[in-house]
């Protein structure tokens, strides 16, 4: 045990070894061939290989020899790594925080996940509608292909229950906005299928907000200082001019100019978004939200030439990524993600010595990086229910130990692919364990 560096390591009862997450498992039981497994929210598809994934779930459960099982759970937020050894071992490394660990002792398989969820939570129940047929993907563009599915579906005497709708529905890739030209008459098609056909729609939000003149949004978020701070030791330079006098850690993700990300840790930040999910639902009728990008994602942080750019057709020296400056938390001795292709903490994501927080509960983000998602589950769910009026549901793709009680979750960007499908399944079970069926 050091600064920034802390392990332990405990011998096992059998080789019967589940749970461990988030990653892509090619078998339901882990091989314990020296095989290590990096923990730290990541916007990263599921491709395979030992890569840490969107969600974060440091539990585990162990089918002894003689039928009972055991679950251990390290209360534990910052990056991590993850040993299984032949012995049979296990070894936790973590680069900060306590070692703080629930053990839970059970007849079965079964008993052990009912008293993991009876300290985290139950699974939340979701509507009836939302356990019948659903279609989602990017790529629709406009209304009308949107419409053309429903259609075709319908035909084809498939009932279906839910539509979701991709950032390509909003104007400019911005949260809380639908695009008048590729997809007017949205909320009227919305009211007619829900009257006509009793179709529910879930909308996407991602939580980066768009830095724009007359962007109630980001303007209203600005005036309520709703966002991730910036680390009073970092250089002006760090950001474009125009932004340089905010307290605010900006980024870039799918809008065209750069953002800044809601701190879910500050009550204002929590009213905020439920104010705008509410006025959304106001024009746009949705039943429930799927929030994504909530790792928190940023795209080729501390990267030279992001491709970002050229998307957008950007020149080169007008183009802006975030850069991190060299820190003992970006940087720290250990990094239990090198082997996992993020040479820094603050890789795809935000500087690790960003504020969250104020007051006695103030962090870095270092520590509270892979919280990011849960904090905006807990908020996302309750502006559901207050748009709506009626049991919600949200679906999150970065999920930590108790996002189960609030969301669902979804396995996140694969290639549709016959791998994938064998994956899915293993990644289905694997968040049983973890309390979200």
């Amino acid at each position: 045990m050091s600064e920034k560096y802390l392990q332990i390591a405990s011998y096992l009862p059998s080789k019967n070894i589940y749970g461990l997450g988030e990653h892509v498992h090619e078998t339901f039981r882990h091989s314990l061939n020296y095989v290590s497994w990096p923990l730290f929210s990541r916007d990263r598809p599921p491709m395979g290989g030992q890569k840490n994934l969107y969600g974060v779930h440091p539990f585990y459960t162990c089918l002894e020899n003689d039928g009972k099982s055991h679950g251990v759970l390290l209360l534990n937020s910052n990056a991590m790594e993850v040993t299984l050894l032949p012995t049979p071992a296990i070894s936790f490394r973590t680069i900060g925080g306590v070692l703080d660990f629930f053990v839970f002792v059970g007849e079965n398989p079964e008993h052990v996940v009912q008293l993991y969820t009876s300290l985290i939570g139950r699974p939340i129940l979701p509507p009836y509608w939302s356990l019948g047929f659903q279609l989602s993907r990017y790529g629709y563009n406009k209304l009308e292909n949107v419409k053309a599915v429903v259609e075709r579906t319908r035909n084809a005497g498939i009932m279906q229950n839910v539509q979701f709708l991709d950032i390509d529905h909003m104007e400019g890739k911005r949260d809380f906005t639908w695009d008048n030209n590729t997809f007017a008459g949205l909320p009227e098609y919305i009211q007619q299928t829900k009257k006509n056909y009793g179709l529910k729609w879930i909308i996407i939000l991602d939580p980066a907000i768009e830095v724009k003149a007359n962007y109630s949004s980001y303007e209203s978020g600005i005036n309520n200082n709703v966002f991730i701070r910036r680390s009073p030791l970092w250089p002006d330079s760090i950001f474009p001019p125009a932004v340089q006098d905010l307290n605010v850690t900006f980024g870039r993700v799918w809008p065209r100019d750069i953002v800044a990300f809601p701190d879910f840790f500050l009550k204002s930040a929590k009213q905020w978004w439920i104010n705008q999910i509410v006025e959304h639902h106001s024009k746009i009728p949705f039943d429930g939200l799927w929030i994504d990008m909530n790792e928190p994602a940023n795209f080729q942080t501390n990267e030279d030439d992001p491709e970002y750019c050229k998307w957008d057709n950007i020149p080169k020296d007008q183009c802006w990524a975030l850069r991190c400056p060299t820190s003992s938390y970006d940087d720290p001795p250990y990094n239990p993600l090198e082997k996992s292709e993020s040479p820094r903490l603050s890789t795809m994501t935000l500087c690790m010595e960003s504020i969250q927080g104020e007051g006695n509960k103030s962090y870095r983000h270092y520590d509270v990086h892979s919280l990011y998602g849960w904090s905006q589950t807990l908020a996302t769910k309750e502006a559901a229910e207050s748009a709506t009026g009626t049991r919600s549901l949200v679906i999150s793709r970065s999920t930590y130990p108790s996002s189960g009680n609030y969301s669902g979750h979804w396995l996140g960007d694969n290639r549709s692919q016959w791998p994938d499908l064998h994956r899915s399944i293993i990644g289905m079970l694997e968040f049983n364990l973890f309390g979200i069926p």
